[in-house]
């Protein structure tokens, strides 16, 4: 299940394993477009954690990552960030990344 998390949360949850965080907007329609593609991925590949940040509640994420646009994905492995996305992504594009650190 995809989680809503807060930015004080963030840190403990990605310090072990693979994880994707969503940093998204309320008003965003590019966030919702891939919020879908995420709920996805969660069906297909369970063993991804995937976690979401609303920005406009976590105003200092967005100084923490120098986020300019959401959607910002940020992909985790064992609490280092391996790579960072912004925009919307295709299904097929996440899945590359998946198979680039994942395994």
């Amino acid at each position: 299940m995809i989680r809503e998390i807060n930015e004080t949360q963030l840190d403990e949850i990605v310090k072990e394993g693979f994880h994707i965080v969503d940093l998204y907007g309320t008003f965003c329609v590019p966030c919702k477009q891939l919020s879908m593609v995420l709920e996805e991925i969660e069906k297909e590949v369970p063993q991804v954690s995937i976690v979401k940040i609303n920005t406009d509640e976590n105003k200092d994420i967005v100084n923490r990552f120098h986020i300019t646009s959401v959607p910002t994905i940020l992909f985790y492995k064992d609490g280092e960030i391996v790579s960072k996305k912004v925009g919307f992504i295709p299904k097929e594009e996440i899945f590359d990344i998946l198979s680039d650190f994942m395994y």
